[in-house]
C-alpha cells in the first residue's frame, strides 16, 4: 500500500470499529482465484473506493449538495419549457422567457457544480479495469479521497448519489446534449453529456448471468450486451494482462494465473470462454451456434492494447439476426 494511503485508511478503520474489512492490497495473495474478487465485492455491505483526488474535493460536494437537488429541479425545468406545446392560451412569447429564465438559473448555477464532479470523474479509479468491479458489485460505494485523513463523515459520499443527483437527467436520457448547450455553452454542454455517457457505460455494465437452461438467444444477448458494456467503459491498466484479470469476476470465469506471457493469458481466456459460448448459446435441436469467437480476437496481440474497448469491442462474431437479438436483449 503506498505511504500517503495509510493514514486515511487507519482513521477510517478507527473510525467503524468492531467490523470486519477486506482490503485487495493487503488480502489478495498471488495464489487468490480471481474469481472470487467479483463474490467479495458483491456480498460486501460497503464498498469503500480510496480517490486520488485532492482532500477537500469531496467536502466541496457536501457544501454544494443543495445546489446539486436544485441543479437537477433546473434541468426538469428546462425540459418542460422545450417540450411544453404551444396553444392559444400560452403564447410563444412566454413559453420563450420561461425558457430565458430557466437557462440563466442553470448557467449562474453550474459552473461552480460541474467544476467539481469533473474533477472527481478524472480520478485514475474512474479509468482503471481492477476498479469497474468495485462499482459493478456493492450496494453501496462510498467515494473518499485516499489523503483526506478522513476526520469526518463529510469526507465521504455516495456514488449512487453522484450519479442520480448530478448526472441523473443526462444518463437517463432525459435531456439531450442540443437542449442543454442551450444553456451552458456547447463546450461545456459536449463535456456534461461526455461525462454522463462514461457514467452510462458503468451503470450498464453489470455481471454476466447466464444459465445452460435458458433460451440460447437470451443468453448470446446477454453476453454481447455484457462484453460490449465492458469495451465502451474504456478502462485501462499498465499490466495487459489485467485487461483479462480485471474482468474474471465480472464474468465469472475461474482462470488461474499463468505466465508473464500477455498472449498466454489472452489465448487461454479465449479458449476457456469459447467453451462458455458454447454451452450456453448453441441450439439443441440443431447444433448451431449462435456466437463465436471472432478471427479478429484470435489474432489479437493483448500487449498492443490501448483500452478496454480495443479489447473486447470485435471480440465476438454473431450467428443471427440482428432483430432477433435486439428483441432478446429488450426482454
Amino acid at each position: 500500500m503506498r505511504p500517503e494511503k495509510r493514514h486515511t485508511l487507519l482513521a477510517l478503520l478507527k473510525a467503524y470499529p468492531d467490523t470486519y474489512w477486506w482490503i485487495d492490497v493487503l488480502c489478495v495473495r498471488d495464489d487468490t482465484p480471481l474469481v472470487i474478487m467479483g463474490d467479495i465485492y458483491k456480498h460486501c455491505k460497503k464498498c469503500y473506493a480510496m480517490l486520488d483526488c485532492a482532500p477537500d474535493l469531496i467536502p466541496k460536494l457536501w457544501e454544494k449538495r443543495k445546489d446539486l437537488k436544485m441543479l437537477q429541479r433546473r434541468y426538469h425545468e428546462l425540459i418542460a419549457a422545450n417540450l411544453f406545446q404551444v396553444d392559444d392560451d400560452d403564447p410563444a412569447l412566454i413559453i420563450h422567457e420561461r425558457q430565458e429564465y430557466v437557462k440563466t438559473l442553470i448557467a449562474e448555477e453550474h459552473d461552480s457544480i460541474f467544476e467539481i464532479v469533473q474533477s472527481l470523474f478524472s480520478c485514475r479509479w474512474f479509468d482503471r479495469v481492477w476498479t469497474l468491479q468495485e462499482i459493478v458489485f456493492p450496494k453501496v460505494v462510498m467515494l473518499i479521497s485516499e489523503t483526506c485523513n478522513y476526520d469526518c463523515d463529510k469526507h465521504q459520499i455516495s456514488f449512487g448519489f453522484i450519479a442520480q443527483q448530478v448526472l441523473g437527467p443526462i444518463v437517463n436520457g432525459d435531456i439531450g446534449c442540443d437542449i442543454l448547450q442551450t444553456a451552458v455553452g456547447e463546450q461545456m454542454a459536449f463535456a456534461i453529456d461526455a461525462l454522463g455517457k462514461k457514467l452510462q457505460m458503468v451503470i450498464r455494465c453489470t455481471p454476466l448471468q447466464v444459465d445452460r437452461h435458458n433460451d440460447p438467444v437470451g443468453n448470446a444477448a446477454i453476453f454481447v450486451n455484457m462484453l460490449a458494456s465492458i469495451g465502451r467503459c474504456r478502462r485501462t491498466c499498465t499490466d495487459p494482462r489485467d485487461y483479462v484479470y480485471g474482468v474474471l469476476g465480472l464474468l465469472g470465469m475461474d482462470i488461474p494465473r499463468v505466465d508473464d506471457n500477455p498472449q498466454t493469458v489472452w489465448i487461454t481466456f479465449l479458449s476457456v470462454l469459447d467453451t462458455m459460448l458454447q454451452e450456453h448459446t448453441t441450439i439443441a435441436r440443431t447444433g448451431e451456434r449462435l456466437l463465436t469467437i471472432s478471427s479478429h480476437a484470435w489474432n489479437f496481440r493483448l500487449a498492443l492494447a490501448k483500452d478496454s474497448d480495443h479489447v473486447y469491442g470485435m471480440l465476438l462474431d454473431l450467428h443471427f439476426d440482428k432483430e432477433i437479438y435486439n428483441n432478446a436483449l429488450s426482454e
